[in-house]
């Protein structure tokens, strides 16, 4: 064998590992854009006092922190239940 040349099958599972690595990473994507929509139809749904009871912001206003916070409240609480209603 020549060096640089790569057999076939090497080149098969590399195009494959390449496809697979694409694909996981839509899916992932698409996964992220769908908890951020969900979030954020949820979120609309809350009165500032409903906001305030699950997740107290530290500085006593609402900031990045305090929306992280509720998004982590949305994930563990929240979202199963939503996806549930569109299926």
């Amino acid at each position: 064998m020549s060096e640089g040349f790569v057999p076939a099958e090497q080149l098969a599972e590399k195009e494959m590992i390449e496809r697979l690595a694409i694909r996981n990473k839509e899916r992932q994507e698409r996964k992220e854009k769908l908890e951020d929509l969900l979030f954020e139809e949820w979120l609309e749904t809350k009165t500032k006092e409903q906001i305030l009871e699950i997740e107290k912001p530290i500085h006593g206003h609402l900031d990045m922190f305090h929306r992280a916070g509720l998004k982590v409240f949305f994930k563990q609480n929240e979202i199963e239940k939503i996806k549930a209603e569109f299926q």
